[in-house]
């Protein structure tokens, strides 16, 4: 449930998503590297 907002806005692009899941700590999500647009050439 987390990750398909995140896969829906970048689905004909790139996206490099981490997600650190600690139980001690609160959950920490971060866009490494986005791309809005293939790059198809």
């Amino acid at each position: 449930t987390l990750i398909w907002p995140v896969w829906d806005e970048h689905r004909r692009g790139f996206i490099a998503y981490r997600a650190e899941c600690d139980p001690s700590a609160p959950l920490r999500m971060t866009v490494e590297e986005t791309q809005a647009r293939p790059n198809l050439d």
